[in-house]
């Protein structure tokens, strides 16, 4: 039996979506109705990533099945919510932080620039809330508390991300 199995490790980027695309895209191509599971450990990465590809398979839709391995954060999130049923190993731990916060560049901006990239954050904030908000049990408020004002990060084992409907599954 040919495995239909995918591993997103590592940073949430173009090249880790363009490469997992593909993927998903041959495997779709051989099987449309078996299921692709895709494995994730990421610290997470680019929002705007995280939102195309979720995007990607809410318009491709693939019958793509989520599994978090290690730890799941930020934009990797999106990447999880993007499966038709999640799951995730005992151990997994999944983290939700302010927007902005893992970005480890230090860059001058002009105040237009700043304006804009503060917009720009402002969006993300709020398509990150509305997503993870619809597919979990997790409140718009709690969420934006988190993402927004940067109060405490949410960090969650497997247990309680199940019960904030992140995952509908533990699985060893």
């Amino acid at each position: 039996m040919e495995e239909r199995e995918i591993d997103w490790i590592g940073e949430v980027n173009e090249e880790n979506m363009q490469k997992v695309i593909e993927q998903i895209r041959r495997l779709q191509r051989e099987k449309s109705s078996e299921p692709i599971w895709l494995y994730i450990t990421s610290e997470g990465g680019k929002g705007s990533i995280g939102r195309a590809f979720y995007e990607w398979v809410q318009v491709n839709n693939p019958r793509l099945e989520t599994i978090g391995v290690g730890k799941v954060s930020s934009a990797a999130i999106l990447i999880l919510l993007a499966g038709r049923t999640r799951k995730a190993t005992p151990n997994t731990i999944f983290e939700i932080h302010e927007i902005g916060k893992g970005s480890k560049k230090e860059i001058e901006f002009t105040l237009p620039q700043m304006k804009e990239v503060i917009a720009e954050m402002e969006l993300s904030a709020n398509y990150y809330c509305k997503i993870v908000s619809k597919k979990t049990k997790i409140s718009k408020n709690e969420l934006i508390d988190v993402v927004k004002k940067d109060l405490k990060d949410l960090l969650l084992t497997a247990e309680e991300a199940k019960e904030k409907g992140i995952i509908d599954e533990i699985i060893s």
